[in-house]
């Protein structure tokens, strides 16, 4: 055993840049497993406790929507269902104003509750109390945050302005800043239920109801039987892990088919070596094999040592994959309070990652070497016969065809793991089908070549053919060159719709507020620096009957004013298909919908809207990024009359001066209103900002990609080199000048180069022709415009990249000792 284990060691100190390149495969491709998987579900567990610790222990929500005759409601109605439930609890729920000493005005989420429901819903930790109980009259919990940011200690005074009225508070208790009190921005604090209500004439009555459920499975069937017996209010979960999963699919998305092109090229670079190193290591298991050692022995040795790669580059790739993954969340989650974003399970599964895509890469050459006879290794009678592989080309033109029609015919649901096993089989059709592209271009740079550079030339294109080094170092190229090309452009891209969508809202500021009516908007249009408003309503996660699908939102629009404030890219005569809607129950949906839900011009739908259904005609298609593409557009009498809705959803603000004092403005004006206020560059420039942070990430890992390319390529040529050290003393010995050589060399390097920059290039653009499939999974549905500034830049990235990397060879090619050389073998 110790003899196997000083051979193993040995081995791997023999050749320390195959070790090195092999080990940093491993350790990049394990680095960004961990990060990439340890980050999303940093974001996943953030989330949903961030919810949790809000919305408190309840698993249905009741309260109040646009729809609903009132903001309060009795809990009479969950009576009924009492012995289903652990705990019910009522509050109440407003907004109030503080204004501080410097004149700031700051928005308060109060929340009337009795302690006793909060404690059951999310117990408060305490940083200090006086006379907190008995919890009534006009006492207050703020947390430590607003205490500190305002001075504020207990017993102190604070004036609060509460639906137009100014009311005093008393600090009873200052709290740790998590649950209920977690920061926000708005600032969240408690005060007596009975206190509350009293404001409000309120009675019993109350805005939320929370309950916790004594039997989890039961909970659909109860939010069905409590739907009835409130049917002008909104019964839900108050949150599910499958949203909070969806609405992180575009983040997690783009990494998972990263990281499995970046496994793909590392198990790539770890084949092709070791095939050189089950090679190198024939005499020796012969000699074993010869004096006893059984095929199971000798195969134990090759697989130990690919463990002992697998494990080194498991261990380096977790301690690098941690510094990774605390970058990736200072850029993706830079408010995130997790202190260690990762656990045991994320560094064992990086581990098993490790060892697992070690070991599959390594198998097949050892099964290899493993059925050569004992006889044929001991006359070294090794070389294969050259045969046919034909075949090769009959698998890789199917599946190519496969990657590109692949994703136009899934079905949304599959698109994720379709494309994963889709960017699998490119990458393994284009290593198949790179020795025919290569054949084909050596007989075009054999007639180019003779010309151009005589014998010399003719040599250069002759030594591509059947050159393993010159295949692989193609097919590294091409996968990073291609995997590179494909976050570029998509991240171009998204930029790009991000900016031509802004284009499309013809308004400055956009606002939302639940008690939006007539009055309010008259409101709006006083306000100095108000050119125009333009009201709307709308409705959100309509079903759509006997389809099993949900429209995101569908909006009512008036004919008059809706292309005035959204340059809308409708198919066909604009504003003739905006006034048709107005002529019957007619319908526009985007062409996402349209592929979503298999229907055609002139068909029609049924939408529930509010309690109603009714049937639409499908009159034309328009598209657009707002709500990802899943929304609709009706007349809006129509839609106010089926949802018999009294308030707007949406309110659109032209101005007439700065926007950004424009919104200050209505800030100030509007503070003791639940008003949502967003202002359209705002909006804009955060949400580019988010993308680029993202893609960076994504351009970083797909660099990663590039650089273990290059460091195959440079290996391949080194080991190139190796192998041909007598071929180029025979040339040197024959009259060939160093000149002479070196220009061979540097044509066979062009000629790679030339030939890796296509098929980069060529599996870029079917891989970036397949990311809008991908992206409409992420609902976040983009058009690829491919650049051709870009292809030409990759391309010459690809020649510039193997050239250079083919100088150290060629330098050394130049020294060579014609007679040692003559003797290597």
């Amino acid at each position: 055993m110790d003899i196997i284990v000083k051979f193993i060691i040995t081995n791997i100190k023999e050749k320390k840049f195959r070790t090195f390149l092999i080990v940093f495969s491993i350790t990049i491709s394990t680095s960004l497993f961990l990060s990439s998987r340890a980050l999303l579900d940093t974001a996943l567990n953030e989330s949903i406790n961030s919810m949790k610790s809000y919305y408190g222990d309840c698993d249905i929500i009741i309260s109040a929507d646009e729809d609903s005759p009132s903001w309060l409601l009795y809990t009479k109605g969950t009576e009924e269902y009492k012995d289903e439930f652990e705990h019910i609890v009522g509050t109440l729920g407003t907004n109030a104003v503080f204004k501080s000493k410097e004149d700031e005005f700051v928005r308060f989420d109060l929340r009337g509750i009795n302690l006793e429901d909060q404690d059951k819903l999310n117990p408060i930790t305490y940083v200090q109390t006086r006379n907190l109980y008995p919890f009534s009259g006009k006492k207050i919990i703020v947390n430590s945050d607003t205490a500190q940011r305002f001075n504020l200690n207990l017993g102190d005074s604070i004036e609060l302005e509460i639906d137009g009225i100014k009311r005093n508070f008393i600090i009873s208790g200052i709290a740790e800043n998590e649950g209920f009190f977690q920061q926000r921005e708005i600032i969240s604090a408690i005060v007596p239920k009975s206190t509350l209500a009293s404001f409000f004439n309120a009675d019993l009555r109350v805005s939320a109801i929370y309950l916790k459920l004594k039997d989890i499975s039961k909970k659909n069937a109860l939010i069905k039987e409590l739907s009835k017996a409130y049917k002008q209010y909104y019964v839900s979960e108050p949150f599910t892990e499958q949203e909070i999963k969806q609405a992180l699919d575009a983040i997690s998305t783009p990494f998972t088919l990263i990281v499995v092109i970046i496994m793909c090229t590392t198990m790539f670079i770890i084949y092709s070596s070791f095939k050189v190193i089950t090679l190198e290591r024939l005499q020796v298991i012969g000699t074993f094999r010869s004096i006893g050692a059984t095929r199971k022995a000798t195969d134990f040795i090759l697989i130990a040592e690919s463990l002992v790669y697998g494990t080194i580059g498991g261990i380096t790739g977790i301690i690098l994959g941690i510094g990774v993954l605390y970058l990736m969340k200072l850029i993706l989650l830079p408010n995130s309070t997790v202190v260690l974003p990762f656990t045991l399970q994320h560094i064992i599964s990086a581990f098993i990652f490790a060892i697992l895509i070690t070991l599959l890469s390594t198998l097949l050459p050892i099964i290899r070497v493993s059925k050569i006879p004992l006889r044929a290794i001991v006359l070294n009678d090794i070389e294969k016969k050259p045969r046919s592989r034909k075949w090769y080309l009959f698998i890789a033109i199917p599946m190519l065809i496969l990657t590109v029609v692949g994703p136009r015919i899934t079905p949304k649901n599959l698109a994720l793991i379709t494309n994963i096993i889709l960017a699998i089989i490119l990458v393994l059709a284009v290593v198949l089908i790179i020795p025919y592209v290569v054949s084909l271009f050596v007989k075009i740079f054999e007639r180019l070549f003779v010309v151009l550079f005589g014998n010399i030339g003719i040599l250069a294109a002759k030594n591509l053919k059947d050159n393993k080094s010159v295949l692989n170092n193609i097919s590294l190229l091409a996968i990073g060159l291609s995997s590179l090309l494909t976050m570029n452009t998509v991240s171009h891209d998204v930029v790009r719709e991000i900016v031509d969508h802004y284009k499309t809202r013809l308004y400055d500021i956009m606002l939302e507020d639940n008690r939006a009516d007539k009055n309010f908007e008259q409101l709006l249009r006083r306000v100095d620096g108000v050119k125009d408003v333009y009201s709307i309503y709308e409705t959100y996660n309509v079903n759509v009957e006997g389809l099993n699908y949900k429209i995101r939102a569908v909006q009512g629009v008036d004919k008059n004013k809706y292309l005035d404030y959204w340059d809308m890219d409708i198919e066909g005569d604009r504003q003739k298909q905006i006034d048709r809607l107005d002529k019957g129950r007619n319908i526009l949906i985007t062409n996402s919908l349209k592929d979503a839900l298999g229907v055609e011009n002139g068909d029609e739908i049924t939408l529930k809207l509010g309690n109603v259904s009714r049937t639409f005609k499908i009159i034309g298609f328009y598209n657009t990024r707002i709500f990802n593409g899943n929304c609709a557009l009706v007349s809006e009498r129509y839609l106010k009359s089926d949802l018999q809705a009294r308030y707007y959803s949406r309110i659109y603000i032209k101005t007439y001066k700065d926007p950004v004092e424009v919104e200050k403005t209505l800030r100030e004006k509007l503070i003791n209103r639940k008003t949502t206020i967003s202002r359209i560059d705002a909006l804009k420039e955060s949400e580019i900002s988010g993308n680029k942070r993202l893609f960076s990430i994504l351009d970083m890992f797909s660099i990663f990609t590039l650089f273990i390319g290059i460091l195959g390529i440079f290996n391949n040529l080194i080991v190139s080199f190796l192998e041909r050290k007598r071929s180029f003393a025979m040339f040197r010995s024959v009259g060939m000048s160093k000149s002479q050589m070196l220009k061979m060399l540097f044509l066979e390097s062009l000629c790679g180069g030339i030939i890796g920059g296509i098929m980069g290039v060529a599996t870029g653009i079917i891989m970036v022709t397949d990311m809008p499939y991908v992206m409409k999974y992420i609902n976040q549905p983009i058009e690829i415009k491919i650049s051709g500034y870009y292809l030409f830049i990759y391309f010459i990235g690809g020649i510039i990249i193997t050239v250079l990397a083919s100088v150290a060879p060629a330098m050394k090619t130049s020294k060579l000792n014609i007679i040692e050389a003559i003797k290597y073998e």
